[in-house]
């Protein structure tokens, strides 16, 4: 995959060297792959966590190092909340020969975590998902991601 016009010298140079190395770890574990996640210089990749919710893993160039950053979280429809686990962060060094290896760190981590991880809650303005969704139809997305294979 050709990196956007958009994309700055540092960022292009890093992903040259890191997409590869996600998209092998993305077929290894059976990860659903977003490049340019929300049109930035950023890739994620998706799962169906077994404990339920949703897992993301987002790659990214910062200060100079690549970054791996995995969260987890489960959406309640009824009470329009989100509880979130605490972002997994880990640094990979320039050029980006790890990044699979640590992209499967991440992902151990994140399978790992339990209920009470999930620490953060997030509820929405009310009304959010009650008016843009249908009880059938939410979590449609989750539901059609991929199981990870560990």
């Amino acid at each position: 995959m050709t990196a956007p016009d958009w994309l700055q010298s540092p960022d292009r140079e890093f992903f040259a060297g890191a997409i590869p190395r996600i998209e092998q770890a993305a077929r290894k574990h059976h990860l659903r792959v977003e490049p340019w996640f929300k049109d930035v210089a950023a890739w994620a990749l998706h799962f169906r966590h077994p404990k339920g919710g949703t897992g993301q893993i987002v790659i990214e160039l910062r200060e100079g190092r690549g970054w791996v950053e995995g969260y987890w979280w489960k959406d309640d429809f009824e009470s329009e909340t989100r509880r979130l686990a605490e972002r997994i962060p880990r640094t990979v060094a320039l050029p980006p020969d790890e990044m699979a290896t640590v992209i499967g760190e991440v992902l151990s981590a994140l399978v790992a975590l339990s209920e009470g991880d999930l620490v953060s809650v997030h509820p929405m303005p009310r009304g959010t998902w009650h008016q843009r969704f249908r009880r059938e139809s939410f979590g449609a997305w989750e539901r059609s991601l991929p199981e990870p294979r560990l």
